[in-house]
């Protein structure tokens, strides 16, 4: 399915998620079962049932941990399920169920989800930012030039790992960070980035150059890992870099508005950018051209978002 498909690395990776306690499920029911092919509606509305009466999961101090399922993960929990044995009977593989899918799971099987608020989309606010700016002493220098790339691009964060070491330009005295992007209507964004942040990255390339020549960067990414226990020389996962930055989050005592440890996401950084760029008086075409989002849903939310702010402190 990956290669049929040509679906990203990271996408099975979170597919591959929402099949694990199905797989468990059934393997329990049925220990002698090597295939789907047995599979019947009654499976998966007991499977549904147990999904439903089990806490999430998730990394310990995240705000879903062991709590209640929501319907959103419901959602996304069951699509997972039902695309992986959409494929199994589409690419007729011989452990697909008989049963064709739509009799296996029904449409409202799924939650029907509220469109999103614009409370909705949380971004890191100057209050936490600073307080991080003041303790950023105290992450890896590994480290430090991702974060400072996140606050100030708005690209995310698996964007960001895959940066190569000729995405920085020098035009016109201006310094321009180029994305690896091409899956929107921008191909290979770009964005200026501050003189500091620059040379830090070059600073970043000349490390990795050093210590990686050749065939040990074959793919001249900026960012690999160059220090630690295990996994010298090679690529960041995301997924490493948040637990990293929330770790570093508890030591140094971030806090949110509301006095919570601050918790490091994907998103709330491009959330910032955007936040930023609506600020300093851009019109909704030029944030739009920015932050590189397919449609301008995201810059209205911005528009709106910075508005209510603008009468809250009026």
């Amino acid at each position: 399915m990956f290669v049929q498909d040509s679906i990203k690395f990271a996408t099975a990776r979170n597919e591959l998620v929402t099949l694990v306690p199905f797989v468990k499920f059934i393997g329990l029911k049925y220990p002698k079962w090597t295939d789907f092919t047995g599979l019947c509606r009654n499976d998966m509305e007991e499977y549904l049932e147990n999904l439903k009466s089990t806490p999430m999961r998730g990394n310990k101090g995240t705000n879903y941990n062991a709590t209640e399922p929501t319907d959103y993960y419901l959602w996304r929990m069951i699509g997972g399920v039902e695309n992986f044995l959409y494929f199994l009977q589409r690419y007729e593989w011989p452990e697909a169920p008989e049963i064709p899918i739509r009799k296996l799971i029904y449409q409202e099987d799924r939650p029907k989800l509220e469109p999103k608020k614009d409370d909705d989309y949380e971004f890191v606010s100057d209050y936490v930012w600073n307080q991080i700016v003041s303790k950023k002493d105290m992450i890896e220098p590994q480290y430090l030039p991702i974060l400072l790339v996140l606050e100030a691009t708005g690209f995310k964060l698996d964007e960001i790992l895959k940066l190569k070491q000729d995405c920085i330009f020098d035009i016109n005295g201006y310094h321009w960070l180029r994305s690896e992007r091409t899956n929107s209507r921008y191909q290979n964004p770009m964005v200026p980035i501050e003189k500091d942040l620059a040379e830090l990255l070059k600073e970043n390339i000349s490390k990795v150059q050093e210590l990686f020549p050749g065939s040990l960067n074959p793919n001249k990414l900026l960012f690999l890992r160059y220090s630690g226990t295990k996994g010298v020389g090679i690529p960041f996962l995301q997924l490493s870099i948040l637990r990293y930055l929330d770790r570093f989050s508890e030591r140094a005592n971030i806090r949110t508005e509301t006095g919570d440890i601050f918790h490091f996401t994907a998103n709330g950084f491009k959330h910032r950018y955007g936040m930023k760029l609506m600020n300093t008086g851009l019109n909704l075409g030029q944030v739009h051209k920015l932050i590189a989002n397919v449609t301008s849903e995201m810059s209205l939310i911005y528009a709106r978002k910075t508005q209510k702010q603008l009468i809250t402190k009026g």
